[in-house]
């Protein structure tokens, strides 16, 4: 009875084991990947990202990143 929905959806896919892969792998890369997308196009995203360059900034007592970029001869 749990498979009639997943049957009726992936039809012959479900038999051949298709259906797991779309389920437990490519469904949460799709969830997560609009998530990221609706966060950046609120302008969410660039605010999360500076408060956690904030936090990594004065944890590490640093001022910033460029001690560890690599500079060309």
């Amino acid at each position: 009875m749990p498979n009639e929905g997943t049957n009726f959806v992936f039809g012959s896919m479900n038999d051949q084991g298709l259906a797991f892969f779309f389920l437990k792998v490519l469904c949460p890369i799709v969830f997560i990947s609009a998530l990221i997308g609706i966060l950046q196009h609120i302008r969410v995203l660039p605010v999360i990202i500076r408060a956690i360059g904030f936090l990594l900034s004065k944890s590490t007592a640093w001022a910033n990143w460029n001690p560890l970029t690599p500079s060309a001869p």
